[in-house]
């Protein structure tokens, strides 16, 4: 090393310090007095921030004591000595707020009252935890320095070695750091997501939005630094699985979905017939284009921005493609280009003003496809855009150009595709083409109902209408009630896409009976998934149009395909076992249930069955190693197993594939996403053996709304009948048996904490993560997943006792409010009959209205025969029902007739 390196890192070394010292003097300070004979206290707001407490949070000797660090105890103990003895301190110690380790400097002295004797404490209080932090860092550095100084002799290979070890080091902190940060983050906006499902206002909603928006912000730089340190690290490897490109390209394209549509910009998908599956690692090469879309989206504030793919080269077992991003935002200019992908960089300071961000991602793209041995670069022209482009190896797959087997039943559909824009009209002609549809294209809504008319006529109809939403002149909403209006023979599918799903209106898309519409940007994956809705799974295309796009669509091929295949139920809990039967039964599928992995493993071995629903944690065996024990029998390796647990951890995921479990879904289980896995796994049977005329039972019509008795606190009552396939009475007494189970667990679980059976506990606390989180009982479900948490991450037995005991307060109160309204709730096990026309329930209420005008004693008996439609009305409640009831049995006919007008008069309101 030179003399002039030497004296600059000497120089660099003096400036740290200065900027040190700065630091030193704008830092904040706390101050404190303490009443010697009374022991009262004051804190400033400072010294209450630095030690987490409530500014109006009562201060006592206790929160300090509490406070200090066990190593430092001694310390502080010989510093209060010394005040006491009337002489002024000193200290750096540590204490521990809220979990998280804090450095503090604390100063202090004695003031004496007239008569000489102590009266009070006072000082200063000031957090150094950063300056610690610093010092260490600097210590390191200085060692460092000084350590290259006595080397100078050595070669500067040795000394650029060592550089790069304390760079390694600085970002094997960073990679710590990170995390740490990360944890609380993600818990923020986790809860956020959950506020925003309670009911808010419009003020509290946009707070929210910000909230959540500010979090994911700082959040995405904490990654980018964790991701960056990782690389440097050497600690980042990548995950080579089998992935969806398109699929992969619909999730960059959602995130940055809400960025497009503020700008109101054009955004283009063409994926080129790349292949349907690639071996590599998806969720890195997602992340690189993220990077460089959400960059492109940035700097455009007017235009468009394009993502396209194509082959590259290909070699023996590989395949080369290329991913582009293009803009017509700002542009580079060639002196930024030189720096553009450098850690931390960006255009220059105006972009960071202007647009925000660190400069990181591009860094972290470049060293991304560096690790997956690929290239990227980037070109540009200011002022009118860039173009940005990576070109990474894949292993061959398949190398099939179309969709899998799942959408050859749409080959030959006939479709008209109606959109304004050239380039959107080529890019759905070449995905639909890759299915093998028969496609035609039309510019405005008066070409295309040309087109649909005269094929009409010939007797070939189309039978698939893809329309665009905004268009000049007929948009996509008249375009569709013009079609609708020549009274075609055969009326094709409907299918609207748009890239402004906000702006269209509930009643405009019912009037004109659309079921589906697809967001721009259309992707593969987005246009396969709305096709497989419209025209199922199946062969054939579908028949009954009011099926298109419901809630229940699953369990209709279910029933049509599948019915009475057989299902091993696996789960201890009862509840969530007894909601599973329910659900399967809906379905029209058979099954057996059993409560352990005992129990599975012998039924399985003793019985034929078509899939295996496995519960994990479980007493005797748990469905891991039950799971296990099935595949080790030849004739069972190929059964499906699908996961059925409250932990939703990637780690815990990965456990259950790697026990031989084909899929996983986390509880509480939504039955859509129950019926949608079932279909996925269930093998397939031929047409010959599916009995198409065996028709399922009707389900009886009941009402989604909770009467007014059931509208408590933290009972989420839409979700908890939605959990058990829409069946209320089916929830009612699963609601009843959850309190008589919860009357007796009370006393249970006092028991086992008294006698200390913590494994008991936790496995009870297990079971109502579950059954609350099903049954919408949120406020239990919450503190019980709490708990769980708390008891597997902590140790102390004693803080066990305290946080369960909490458990069994919220147990109790669930339980002490729901026992009287299932007692007194006069619709908990009523069911609607078949849904009837609203005429005919208003004509019975005339009939009602005018025997209570005559007092006649029949009223009760005519009210009874039509109280049952009522339940279906949104805008009639429990409460004007119950009340109703009660005035006509006490005879009180001139309130009953109030009530009964307002009803009749909300009937017809509500028809008009």
């Amino acid at each position: 090393m030179t003399e002039t390196d030497h004296h600059q890192m000497l120089k660099k070394l003096q400036q740290s310090e200065a900027n040190l010292i700065r630091a030193q003097r704008l830092s904040g300070t706390g101050h404190w007095r303490s009443d010697m004979k009374t022991g009262q206290m004051e804190w400033s707001e400072e010294t209450r921030r630095i030690y987490g407490i409530h500014p109006e949070a009562p201060i006592t000797m206790d929160i300090f004591a509490n406070a200090i660090h066990p190593d430092d105890q001694e310390l502080v103990d010989e510093a209060i000595a010394r005040g006491r003895q009337g002489r002024s301190y000193k200290i750096i110690h540590r204490v521990i707020i809220h979990g998280k380790t804090k450095w503090l400097e604390a100063r202090g002295e004695i003031e004496l009252d007239a008569e000489g004797h102590p009266a009070f404490a006072v000082g200063t209080v000031q957090d150094i935890t950063e300056k610690q932090m610093i010092a260490q860092e600097l210590e390191e550095y200085r060692a460092h320095l000084v350590e290259m100084v006595e080397q100078r002799t050595k070669e500067l290979e040795e000394a650029k070695q060592a550089a790069e070890k304390a760079n390694q080091a600085k970002s094997a902190f960073l990679s710590n750091m990170s995390h740490e940060i990360r944890t609380p983050m993600n818990a923020i906006v986790g809860y956020a997501h959950l506020i925003r499902r309670d009911p808010l206002t419009d003020r509290q909603m946009d707070q929210i939005d910000k909230l959540t928006i500010a979090a994911k912000n700082l959040l995405q730089i904490i990654n980018d630094v964790l991701d960056l340190s990782k690389i440097e690290a050497n600690k980042l490897s990548l995950d080579i699985h089998d992935f969806e490109p398109a699929r992969m390209i619909d999730n960059v394209c959602s995130m940055i979905n809400e960025q497009i549509e503020k700008k109101k910009l054009d955004f283009f998908v063409d994926l080129d017939h790349i292949p349907f599956r690639l071996r590599g690692d998806g969720v890195r090469l997602g992340q690189i284009l993220l990077n460089l879309t959400s960059n492109a989206v940035k700097f455009t504030d007017s235009g468009s921005v394009r993502i396209r793919s194509r082959f590259a080269e290909e070699e023996n077992e590989k395949v080369w493609l290329r991913f582009e991003v293009e803009d017509s935002g700002i542009g580079i200019t060639d002196d930024q280009m030189k720096r553009l992908f450098s850690e931390f960089q960006q255009a220059d300071d105006t972009t960071t003003r202007n647009y925000g961000g660190t400069g990181l991602g591009l860094a972290i793209s470049q060293k991304l496809t560096d690790l997956m041995g690929g290239k990227i670069g980037a070109s540009s022209v200011p002022g009118q855009g860039s173009l940005f482009w990576v070109e990474i190896p894949f292993e061959k797959y398949g190398m099939h150009h179309q969709a899998d087997v799942h959408y050859r039943h749409l080959a030959g559909v006939k479709t008209l595709v109606i959109d304004d824009s050239a380039e959107a009209r080529e890019i759905i002609t070449s995905m639909l083409e890759d299915l093998e549809m028969v496609v035609e294209t039309a510019e405005t809504g008066y070409h295309g109902m040309e087109k649909l008319v005269r094929a009409d006529g010939k007797s070939e109809p189309f039978q698939l209408m893809v329309v665009d939403l905004k268009m000049p002149g007929l948009d996509g909403i008249d375009t569709v009630l013009l079609a609708q209006s020549h009274q075609l023979i055969k009326p094709p599918q409907l299918l609207m896409i748009t890239a402004y799903g906000h702006e269209i209106r509930e009643q405009e898309l019912h009037r004109a009976k659309i079921d589906h519409v697809l967001l721009k940007p259309i992707t593969p994956s987005r246009l396969y998934d709305a096709l497989s809705q419209l025209f199922h799974t199946t062969g054939d295309l579908k028949k009954d149009r009011t099926m298109t796009g419901q809630p229940g669509s699953f369990e209709g091929i279910l029933r049509q395909k599948f019915r009475n295949r057989h299902i091993l139920i696996v789960e201890d809990n009862p509840l969530i076992r007894e909601i599973n039967m329910q659900l399967i039964t809906n379905a029209a599928l058979s099954y057996k249930a059993v409560e352990n992995g005992e129990e599975a493993v012998k039924t399985a071995l003793s019985e034929h069955f078509d899939l295996i629903l496995m519960d994990i944690q479980m007493p005797l065996m748990d469905g891991l190693e039950a799971t296990q024990r099935i595949r080790q029998n030849d004739t069972l390796r190929e059964l499906p197993i699908i996961a059925m647990t409250a932990s939703a951890f990637e780690s815990d995921v990965k456990k259950c594939l790697e026990a031989g479990m084909n899929d996983h879904l986390a509880k509480p289980v939504d039955p859509e996403d129950l019926y949608q896995m079932l279909l996925k796994w269930l093998p397939k049977q031929p047409e010959a053996t599916t009995n198409r005329e065996e028709q399922p039972k009707t389900q009886t019509s009941v009402p989604e709304k909770p009467a007014k008795s059931m509208m408590v606190a933290d009972l989420e009552f839409q979700r908890g009948v939605k959990m058990v396939g829409g069946d209320r009475q089916m929830y009612m007494k699963l609601l009843t048996q959850f309190v008589e189970q919860g009357t007796r667990d009370v006393t249970v679980l006092r028991s086992n904490l008294d006698e200390n059976r913590f494994t008991e506990v936790l496995q009870m606390v297990h079971a109502y993560k579950g059954s609350a989180g099903t049954l919408g009982l949120e406020a239990l479900h919450q503190r019980a997943q709490d708990l769980e948490h708390y008891m597997r991450t902590h140790t102390d037995p004693h803080e066990w006792k305290q946080h369960t005991r909490l458990f069994m307060e919220e147990l109790k109160k669930t339980v002490q409010t729901l026992r009287p309204l299932l007692e007194t709730e006069d619709v908990s096990t009523t069911v609607a009959p078949q849904p009837v026309d609203s005429e005919w329930i208003e004509k019975k209420m005339e009939e009602l209205l005018e025997l209570i005008r005559q007092s006649s004693t029949c009223s009760l008996q005519k009210y009874n025969e039509v109280k049952p439609y009522l339940f279906t009305e949104n805008d009639i409640d429990g409460d004007m029902l119950h009340q109703t009831h009660t005035y006509l049995e006490a005879f009180d006919f001139e309130e009953a007739q109030v009530l009964v007008e307002r009803m009749l008069h909300s009937l017809k309101q509500h028809r008009l």
